[in-house]
């Protein structure tokens, strides 16, 4: 166990010595949310009143009941539901030993709804699932960010692309248990994207299949649809045409703070979180809101042009929070076919410059930011480069490079030596464990 000086001195979050006391390894019974209180001043998250950048790590064991990611091809989700419920404390250790304040939880809005009652996949004790995992990162001495998924891994029926009538529902119903904690940020809907030029609502046209992620800036259109809701478009090219009520973000604000809510919201940026280029202003009567952009280095998100374009120049005036990012060496999204991952490093120094903080995605899924899930010793890192003859292709992930970017505190520039070295070189099995998507 740490000594409260110690504790202090290695997490902004333990600067308060009830929350030493309970992230460094004390009583952590208690039911009691952290005296934690984020906040927004101008261009800048805080924290307890001082302006603040998030470091975080996600969780993706729960973007989904256990059911429904057990029935995924892939079991890499279902891998960091059990790392979750079977590895708490040891979680939450590692989480702090890599320098993070903040972890990013996914939930589902379908199997929070009652809706998801029909589903074979549903789960009663989803919700409390939902809630006391929060309330151990609470306990733990962390800020947490709950991230409303409504995505295919969610397991909905569809995935919408704007909020809807069941994300409210989802919401209020967390609301009533986290509404008042100050430590807990409400990310209102992950990624939402709507289609530039949909056809008319029931037409049997096809349109292309363009890149949901940004190519160019969203339309007035688009922006209108985010803000304030009205028709909107399935986003997959073939179900363009069906339409469905949706809900804007400021509707979400304002029943929220009707409810009660003293939260800080994040609202994720169009074209899946890429791009807050032409946003328009949100209302708000307590003045707790900022964005959250997803740079997954493809595709109009590549270079430090497109960078200032979505989300840079943005900076200036909004608090902007890079909440999930990965760059597998292996992967795309990510680093695949690039000779050197020159470009994470690039991409991070970047966010460091503008002062905008990181979630990596994901500590409880092996490969990503944690090689060895459970068991939490030894970060992801880019082992291969240069690449050699027998191994041509970069491997590994960023977990290395973010973790050493939270342990500096963002205070110094980082290089690829911080992509494969954690101030002394682990003693890996080569190669690492692949990431997968």
């Amino acid at each position: 166990m740490l000594s409260t000086a110690s504790c202090m001195a290695r997490s902004g979050v333990c600067g308060l010595l009830l929350a030493c006391l309970v992230g460094c390894g004390g009583d952590a019974t208690s039911d009691a949310a952290l005296p934690t209180d984020v906040g927004v001043s101008g261009n800048s998250f805080t924290l307890n009143g001082v302006a603040w950048i998030p470091k975080a790590f996600n969780l993706a064991g729960f973007v989904s009941t256990s059911l429904y990611l057990k029935h995924l091809p892939s079991q890499a989700k279902y891998n960091g539901y059990l790392a979750d419920t079977e590895d708490g404390p040891a979680l939450f250790a590692a989480i702090q030993r890599w320098g993070a304040d903040t972890v990013r939880v996914f939930v589902s809005q379908y199997f929070l709804s009652p809706a998801s009652k029909r589903s074979p996949f549903h789960d009663p004790q989803y919700f409390d699932q939902v809630v006391s995992i929060i309330r151990q990162a609470r306990r733990n001495g962390l800020v947490v960010e709950i991230a409303m998924q409504d995505e295919e891994e969610s397991g909905g029926p569809m995935f919408h692309g704007l909020p809807t009538s069941e994300t409210l529902q989802a919401w209020l119903r967390l609301n009533k248990v986290f509404g008042r904690d100050q430590g807990v940020m409400y990310e209102l809907y992950n990624e939402p994207t709507q289609p530039a030029q949909p056809p008319p609502c029931g037409s049997a046209e096809t349109p292309a299949a363009p890149s949901p992620r940004a190519a160019a800036p969203p339309t007035a259109a688009q922006w209108g649809l985010w803000l304030e809701g009205g028709t909107g478009h399935y986003p997959e090219p073939g179900e363009q045409s069906q339409c469905f009520p949706a809900l804007g973000m400021q509707t979400l604000i304002d029943e929220l703070r009707a409810a009660g809510s003293v939260n800080t919201f994040v609202l994720d940026g169009l074209a899946l979180a890429t791009t807050i280029n032409g946003v328009p202003p949100v209302r708000d009567p307590l003045n707790r809101v900022g964005y959250g952009i997803h740079q997954y280095l493809q595709e109009g998100t590549v270079g430090p042009a497109d960078w200032e374009s979505n989300f840079g120049a943005q900076s200036g005036r909004l608090p902007i929070f890079v909440d999930e990012w990965f760059a597998c060496a292996n992967t795309k999204p990510g680093l695949q076919n690039q000779a050197s991952y020159q470009m994470a490093v690039d991409f991070l120094n970047y966010l460091q410059m503008k002062r905008i903080g990181v979630g990596g995605w994901a500590i409880d899924v092996t490969g990503y930011m944690v090689n060895d899930v459970p068991g939490w010793t030894q970060p992801s890192y880019y082992a291969g480069f240069p690449p050699t003859a027998e191994y041509p292709k970069l491997i590994g992930d960023a977990g290395m490079l973010i973790i050493n970017a939270f342990l500096a505190d963002y205070q110094r520039p980082l290089t690829l030596d911080d992509g494969t070295r954690l101030y002394q070189q682990p003693s890996p099995t080569y190669p690492p464990i692949e990431c997968s998507t």
